[in-house]
């Protein structure tokens, strides 16, 4: 990306968000400040399709204001803060009651498959983790002894299909 344009500085503002409260003074006032550059090219751009689409009253169409882009934008960061922090003690929450269900071995287990996870970590991600491992530990069928929780319900050799399902619908 060339410097200064908007794909440049949409990742760094996304960069400087991503770090959070561990922005420093200098971090901030730059996150403000190109905050503001982008509403500022925003609101610049509106107001000339505005007008373009308009030619005749173009001169009566108010000028968009910066401001109004500034404030979407903070709002819309704190709406994100907001669902992380949700999707955080969701997972906290799945995850206490799996550590209280299985042995410290398969919880580690579980803890080290977290950390190895080649996505995202992002709280979003992380509740669907332990959101999946919540399932595989009480959603179960009481009856299989040998399942163990973290491993894929229903284990493949219990599948009903292998069990004659197939040949039910025809399938061969």
């Amino acid at each position: 990306m060339k410097p200064g344009s908007i794909g440049a500085i949409n990742q760094r503002i996304a960069d400087l968000e991503a770090a959070g409260d561990q922005l420093n003074a200098d971090g901030q006032s730059e996150l403000r400040t190109l905050r503001r550059q982008r509403a500022e090219r925003k609101a610049v751009r509106r107001t000339q399709f505005e007008r373009e689409r308009a030619p005749l009253f173009a001169d009566q169409i108010p000028a968009t204001q910066a401001d109004d882009y500034v404030r979407a934008d903070e709002q819309n960061a704190q709406m994100w803060r907001g669902l992380h922090a949700k999707h955080q003690a969701f997972a906290i929450a799945h995850r206490q009651d799996v550590a209280g269900a299985v042995s410290p071995e398969d919880l580690a287990a579980m803890d080290t498959r977290w950390r190895t996870f080649l996505g995202p970590h992002t709280p979003t991600y992380e509740a669907a983790f332990w959101l999946e491992r919540y399932r595989d530990t009480f959603h179960k069928n009481p009856m299989d002894l040998a399942y163990r929780p973290g491993e894929p319900w229903p284990p493949p050799d219990r599948d009903r299909w292998a069990h004659g399902a197939a040949a039910e619908v025809g399938v061969e």
